[in-house]
C-alpha cells in the first residue's frame, strides 16, 4: 500500500512539473518557422514595430516599443558591436531591459511581431543603439558656510568618458544648472560648484556618458544622495 501511495505521489509530483513547463513554453514563443521573406513585405500580415525608447538603466539597457494592433509577441534581436545579430528573447510585453551588458559596449536592438507559434508576423523594426554607461556616484565632500559654493566628490565609472552633474533648488530638478566634468583616471574626483545661493536647500545629481562622434550616451542618473544648505 505504501508503495503505490508513493508512486501515486511521483506521479503527481511528475504531472504538476509537466504543466508548468508547458505553461511557460506557451508566454515564450519557440521560434520554429517563418511565415514571409523580409524580402516580400507584403506577405507579413503585420506592421514593424516601432521603437519608441532606448536608454541606460541601473540594471541594463531598457528598449521599449509601441503596440501593434493585433499582436500579441515579440522577438527582440540584439547584435554586440559590430557582430550579427541573433534572437535574445520573446516577450508578451512592449520593453524588455537587458542586462547581459558590459560597460563601454555597443548594442543594437531590433524588434519583430511574431505569433504564438513563433511565425514571423511583421519585419524587424529599425535599429536601436545604445552604448553601456553606468551610473555614477556623488557624495558631499564639503559645504562651505561662508561662500556660496560646496565640494562633491564624483566615484569614476568604468569606460565613461565625461560627466555632468545637475544641481537644483528643486527635488525634481527643474531648472536645473549643470556642471561639466571630463573623464579622470583616479577612483574619484572631488568637484566645486560655485554660485549657490545662501540659505537654499540643493539637490544634486550626476550621469556618465560616452561620446561617440557627435552623440553622447548617457547613462542613467544616480541617486539623489545629498541636499545642501549653504547657510
Amino acid at each position: 500500500m505504501k508503495k503505490l501511495t508513493k508512486l501515486f505521489t511521483a506521479v503527481l509530483l511528475a504531472a504538476a512539473i509537466a504543466c508548468s513547463s508547458l505553461s511557460a513554453m506557451a508566454a515564450a514563443p519557440v521560434m520554429t518557422q517563418t511565415a514571409a521573406s523580409d524580402k516580400n513585405a507584403n506577405a507579413f500580415k503585420a506592421d514593424a514595430p516601432t521603437v519608441k525608447s532606448i536608454r541606460n538603466t541601473q540594471n541594463g539597457i531598457r528598449v521599449e516599443w509601441k503596440k501593434v494592433k493585433n499582436v500579441k509577441y515579440f522577438a527582440v534581436y540584439r547584435k554586440v558591436g559590430k557582430g550579427d545579430y541573433k534572437l535574445l528573447r520573446t516577450t508578451d510585453k512592449t520593453y524588455i531591459v537587458d542586462k547581459q551588458v558590459k560597460a563601454g559596449t555597443a548594442y543594437s536592438y531590433k524588434v519583430r511581431c511574431v505569433d504564438k507559434k513563433g511565425n514571423f508576423l511583421s519585419k524587424r523594426s529599425k535599429e536601436a543603439l545604445m552604448y553601456r554607461v553606468a551610473a555614477p556616484v556623488v557624495t558631499l565632500s564639503e559645504a562651505n558656510t561662508d561662500k556660496t559654493y560646496a565640494k562633491v566628490k564624483v566615484a569614476a565609472v568604468d569606460k565613461a568618458e565625461g560627466y555632468e552633474i545637475a544641481y537644483s533648488k528643486s527635488v525634481t530638478f527643474k531648472d536645473a544648472k549643470t556642471k561639466a566634468v571630463d573623464a579622470f583616471k583616479t577612483k574619484t574626483k572631488t568637484v566645486r560648484i560655485s554660485g549657490l545661493d545662501k540659505n537654499e536647500a540643493y539637490f544634486m545629481q550626476a550621469r556618465a556618458y560616452i561620446k561617440v562622434g557627435k552623440v553622447k550616451y548617457y547613462s542613467a542618473p544616480g541617486k539623489i544622495v545629498l541636499s545642501v544648505k549653504i547657510d
